[in-house]
């Protein structure tokens, strides 16, 4: 008899009761490029692919969320999680580069 697949919108045992604010990344009202408020809710500790329509010209925003939007804010809190003397160290031109 094999064990039963757990369900994938089931928390971890380890999160099950744990402020669902935790699980997720929650994006309020990005507006890089061409996004236009948009507010995804995506999931920790998964696989995450940003799909869909390419539009010619302008683009869909699909780079703008994951890389102006994301990689941006999760450079900046990892910098500023830093001690004061290792920041130090970290030039500005490292700061900015992506």
């Amino acid at each position: 008899m094999t064990p039963p697949v757990p369900d994938p919108r089931t928390p971890a045992p380890h999160t099950a009761g744990a402020d669902r604010r935790r699980d997720t990344i929650d994006v309020a009202g990005a507006r890089t490029d061409n996004l236009r408020e948009v507010s995804p809710s995506i999931p920790k500790g998964r696989l995450v692919a940003f799909t869909g329509a390419s539009s010619s010209g302008s683009g869909s925003g699909k780079t703008s969320l994951a890389v102006d939007t994301l990689h941006s804010e999760a450079r900046l809190r990892y910098l500023e999680g830093l001690s004061p003397f290792v920041r130090q160290y970290t030039t500005q031109r490292n700061r900015l580069r992506g």
